[in-house]
C-alpha cells in the first residue's frame, strides 16, 4: 500500500474517531455498502490484506462525509508521510504544492477536464516529436 494513502487513511480514521463517526455511519453518509468503507479504510491499527486505495473521487467523497476539506487532509498526509517532491528547478516544490491545493478545491469534473487537456497536450507533443524524428531520419 502506498505510504501516502496509508497516512491519509489514518488521518481519515482519526477524524472519524474524533467526530464519533462509525464506519457504518460513514457508509450511510456516502450511500455506499459497508464493505466498501471497510475495503478502503481497513482497521484503525492497520489495513487488511484486502484494503484498497481509492481514487481521488472516492477520497473526496470521504472528506466531504467527515466535513473536512480535501486540501487539508492531503496537506496533513503529505506532512505525515514525509513526502517531498523532487525539484527540477528552484521553486518547483512550491509550484506543485500550490497546484495540488488548487486541484483539491476543484470539483471532480473540473479535475477530469484538466486531466483531459493535459493528456491531449502530451499527445500533440509526442506526435510533434515523432514527426521531427521522421524528418531528421529522412534528411
Amino acid at each position: 500500500m502506498d505510504i501516502f494513502w496509508e497516512q491519509l487513511r489514518k488521518i481519515i480514521l482519526a477524524e472519524m474517531k474524533e467526530q464519533e463517526i462509525s464506519k457504518a455511519e460513514l457508509a450511510r453518509r456516502l450511500g455506499w455498502p459497508a464493505p466498501h468503507v471497510n475495503r478502503y479504510l481497513g482497521s484503525e491499527e492497520k489495513p487488511s490484506e484486502e484494503t484498497r486505495e481509492p481514487g481521488l473521487s472516492k477520497i473526496n467523497e470521504m472528506a466531504v462525509a467527515i466535513n473536512k476539506p480535501l486540501a487539508e487532509l492531503i496537506q496533513r498526509a503529505t506532512s505525515a508521510s514525509g513526502m517531498k517532491i523532487a525539484a527540477a528547478a528552484p521553486g518547483r516544490d512550491a509550484m506543485i504544492g500550490k497546484l495540488v491545493c488548487q486541484l483539491c478545491d476543484m470539483s471532480i469534473e473540473e479535475i477530469e477536464s484538466v486531466s483531459n487537456t493535459v493528456r491531449l497536450m502530451k499527445e500533440k507533443l509526442a506526435a510533434k516529436r515523432a514527426a521531427g524524428k521522421k524528418t531528421s531520419q529522412a534528411g
